[in-house]
């Protein structure tokens, strides 16, 4: 017999339930690993525009950018649920 699943945690609306589970319930790590990888990635593009290497720099460039605007919403959402 299978147990009740008890969540302490309300039912995800919304863009929410497109995040994990885990880190659904870790969210302010989540966010601040998401900026840092972001800011890194911004980093490593420019560093790679220093040497003309234009396609990889707009590749970095791109995963930054998407890093970047995963995390904002996250920490919006992060701020909303408190």
């Amino acid at each position: 017999m299978k147990a009740l699943k008890d969540s302490t945690l309300p039912p995800r609306t919304g863009i929410a339930r497109m995040i994990p589970s885990w880190e659904y319930r870790h969210l302010k790590f989540a966010y601040r690993l998401r900026f840092a990888g972001g800011a890194f990635l911004a980093a490593s593009s420019a560093l790679i525009l220093a040497y003309r290497a234009y396609a990889w720099a707009a590749l970095f460039g791109a995963l930054a950018a998407s890093q970047l605007i995963s995390a904002y919403l996250e920490r919006r959402l992060a701020r909303a649920r408190t």
